[in-house]
């Protein structure tokens, strides 16, 4: 046969080859971001209702599936930088830092949670704002009895409703305006 028509043959047949492996990674791993994100949403309602447990146990998940996506997503960084994976990894870190920052811990930073510094920012900010806007809630004096877990939690959510507001409101205004300026924020 012609030596040129060859050589195209081979080069196409690796090319296929290169973006159906990206395809096969894009695939599996856009259900590991949404199993991601889901998780992350119901960790953070686990914070409100005060189940440490459970929002632990979804946070894990989150990150179980974090992991996934970014390990499929390795071999092929332009498809990593195509944002969904960002989305759950700001997600993950919107997790960790609500249940942090409600606990009275520390926000594990990028390097810690193996997420990017603009996933973490965002992750961050996103945080702030869930927290002013729980702490913005008027809570009606029989919520209190409403949302009060029996055992070993029920001085976690008298602490939580107890907490200087102003306090918690301000530290999340500053985050906001620190990201803000970073020009991370749409």
């Amino acid at each position: 046969g012609d030596p040129a028509r060859a050589h195209l043959d081979t080069v196409i047949a690796s090319i296929d080859a290169a973006l159906g492996a990206a395809n096969q990674a894009r695939e599996a791993a856009l259900p590991a971001c949404r199993r991601a994100i889901r998780a992350a949403g119901s960790s953070i309602r686990a914070v409100h209702g005060l189940d440490a447990a459970r929002a632990a146990g979804l946070a894990s998940e989150c990150e179980a599936a974090i992991r996934e996506a970014q390990d499929l997503l390795a071999p092929f960084p332009a498809l990593a930088q195509a944002g969904y994976l960002h989305d759950a990894e700001k997600e993950f870190v919107e997790a960790v830092a609500v249940a942090a920052l409600v606990s009275g811990e520390q926000v594990p930073g990028p390097d810690e949670l193996r997420v990017s510094p603009t996933a973490w920012m965002r992750g961050l900010s996103e945080a702030a704002s869930e927290l002013r806007r729980r702490d913005e809630r008027p809570i009606a004096h029989d919520e209190r009895d409403t949302f009060r877990p029996a055992g070993r939690h029920v001085g976690q959510r008298q602490r939580v409703h107890e907490a200087p507001r102003r306090g918690l409101t301000a530290m999340a205004d500053e985050i906001r305006l620190h990201v803000a300026g970073q020009r991370l924020l749409p």
